[in-house]
């Protein structure tokens, strides 16, 4: 008998959160909790949300894909989350008055297949392939992606939990193959 889907996301939330706090960006500090705490929530809330509109388990398949977004004017990030079966994704929405931000909220979509249909041939394949060199090529070739700093990391299920691949494109993510110790 196989592994239940609760199982499948109980494992892949807390191997998801292990990665974050053992995830080091070149200069930059390892992650502070409230900001994992942060970024897990809103994972479990657009997940969540696909998974109640379309009344099945987004765990059912041993890989998911995520490209994480960061605008380069406002930080704010969006994410696009996706296995071979559903999509969802989230962003922040937010007005400006007189260059302050305002009235900023998370926005939960709970398809993505419109922002899937988008991506570049190149870009997609290269994530879903966990082509590294081929993310590599493509993110050399394209200099600007609209003032938008780009993180696709690739969850694979193993025997006993899921191992998170990260992609290194002019400087834009990190290459970081990170499989927890038990």
């Amino acid at each position: 008998m196989g592994v239940s889907d609760t199982t499948l996301s109980q494992d892949f939330y807390k191997d998801y959160r292990n990665y974050l706090k053992n995830v080091k960006h070149n200069d930059v500090a390892p992650k502070r909790k409230g900001v994992i705490d942060t970024a897990m929530k809103r994972l479990r809330l657009t997940i969540g949300r696909n998974e109640k509109e379309r009344k099945k388990s987004f765990f059912t398949t041993d890989t998911i894909f995520m490209v994480g977004f960061q605008a380069a004017e406002t930080g704010f990030l969006s994410e696009i989350i996706w296995n071979r079966k559903t999509s969802c994704y989230f962003h922040h929405s937010y007005q400006t008055t007189h260059s302050k931000i305002v009235n900023r909220k998370l926005e939960i979509e709970s398809n993505g297949s419109d922002m899937l249909k988008s991506f570049n041939y190149d870009f997609r394949h290269a994530i879903e392939t966990v082509d590294t060199s081929g993310y590599n090529k493509y993110a050399d070739s394209h200099s600007v992606f609209d003032g938008e700093w780009l993180s696709p990391i690739v969850a694979i299920k193993t025997n006993n939990h899921w191992k998170f691949i990260s992609f290194k494109g002019n400087g834009w993510a990190i290459n970081y193959d990170f499989e927890p110790t038990n």
